[in-house]
């Protein structure tokens, strides 16, 4: 599963902060779909993200993989999730695809107060996890696209927590792009 927005406990609605009623937002799984992906806030796996329409959660991921949850038929008690499964040797052109047409759009009618991205990078073309063929300016491109959610609806507000990747190299690069982008903002 494109690991984008995944392995860390996601705050329940009354841990957040208060003043902020449009909970967190989890834009943002874009790799291959690994164990983590149990821990995750997904609709079958955590009943209260799924069944909290002040919550959103969008992923791309490759599909079918281990362990098999993140179809498109999840979509959350509320329309509040957005699982945009790749076949395998996705690349750019169906990334920026599913994240334009489909949950960068529902992401944008939800209004998020507050964006929690947990940016992975095994969805990049070198990495060996999986069958996935972004590219570097992929996650800078996706980067500046939430940004500018968060400044739309959120004051800004962005977190960005590193999830993973498995070529060093790729890792590095994808980083780089990543937290350069968060830095122009």
């Amino acid at each position: 599963m494109p690991c984008w927005a995944a392995a860390q406990k996601m705050p329940s609605p009354p841990c957040v902060r208060p003043g902020i009623t449009r909970r967190p937002t989890l834009p943002a799984d874009f790799a291959c779909s690994t164990t983590s992906r149990s821990a995750r806030a997904t609709p079958r796996r955590n009943t209260a993200w799924a069944a909290a329409p002040s919550l959103f959660y969008g992923s791309t991921h490759q599909y079918p993989l281990y362990p098999g949850t993140g179809s498109a038929r999840e979509r959350g008690i509320d329309n509040n999730v957005a699982n945009v499964p790749l076949g395998p040797n996705s690349g750019s052109e169906e990334f920026r695809m599913a994240w334009g047409e489909r949950i960068l759009p529902e992401l944008d009618r939800f209004a998020p107060e507050l964006l929690i991205v947990s940016a992975g990078f095994d969805a990049h073309r070198r990495d060996p996890l999986a069958q996935l063929r972004l590219e570097t300016e992929d996650f800078a491109w996706i980067t500046d696209e939430l940004l500018a959610i968060a400044r739309r609806h959120a004051a800004g507000r962005l977190v960005s927590a590193l999830e993973g990747g498995y070529d060093l190299a790729a890792l590095a690069a994808s980083t780089a792009a990543h937290v350069n982008a968060l830095m122009r903002a």
